[in-house]
């Protein structure tokens, strides 16, 4: 936190956007006001974040260590040691769950499938429906990672066409998916009066804190 709060000025100067420093007496009031501010809510910030990121770990590892307890007295694997696992309290008033799920991408094979389906849209010309030229434009687009959605795609595989070209392009995509990396998830739960589990979330964009009140000027 000192080292957000002390970066901004050096020997008296302020730097600006541009590198350029400037000197203490001509930086406004209300500037030096903006500054302290932002930096104080980013300071707080990265405080929450580095305790998140703690209690991530901690969790992880109470809910492994309690599965290996588990399965230890009762010779069983509950989920296994990685698996997707539910735990409640003993009243059932909270809940706990851990997930894993893959993150699946294509490889270079989906771009051959891609050449195929475009020479059947070329050969079907006006046959093929402008619906399916717009799928197929949009599965097979890439994002900002260069990479494409494994949705939009699945979507694809879902139309029936029988040419034999058509489905070969499908069975190249579904060689094409592969696992790029696995993603760990753990949602906190308390059960309602109705009987309902509610997240306990940790977004800070999904925290209600009340209602914003306006301030202004008297």
């Amino acid at each position: 936190m000192q080292d957000i709060q002390e970066d901004r000025t050096a020997g008296g100067y302020w730097a600006d956007p541009q590198g350029r420093l400037i000197p203490d007496n001509l930086v406004k009031p209300v500037d030096k006001l903006r500054d302290q501010t932002v930096r104080m809510l980013i300071a707080a910030a990265k405080g929450l974040h580095d305790a998140i990121s703690e209690f991530k770990k901690m969790a992880f590892g109470d809910v492994a260590e309690f599965v290996r307890i588990a399965a230890a007295e009762h010779g069983v694997q509950m989920g296994g040691l990685k698996g997707n696992i539910t735990l409640n309290s003993y009243d059932g008033k909270y809940r706990v769950q851990r997930a894993f799920s893959a993150v699946l991408v294509y490889n270079e094979q989906a771009q051959i499938a891609k050449n195929i389906i475009d020479e059947c849209l070329r050969e079907w010309s006006s046959n093929s429906p402008a619906e399916i030229q717009a799928l197929v434009a949009d599965a097979f687009r890439v994002d900002a990672k260069g990479e494409m959605s494994v949705n939009k795609i699945y979507e694809l595989r879902k139309i029936e066409i029988e040419d034999s070209r058509w489905q070969k392009a499908m069975k190249i995509l579904i060689d094409s998916v592969q696992v790029d990396h696995t993603r760990s998830y753990l949602r906190l739960y308390e059960r309602t009066n109705e009987g309902e589990y509610v997240p306990i979330t940790l977004d800070l964009a999904s925290v209600r804190v009340g209602e914003v009140q306006e301030v202004t000027g008297q």
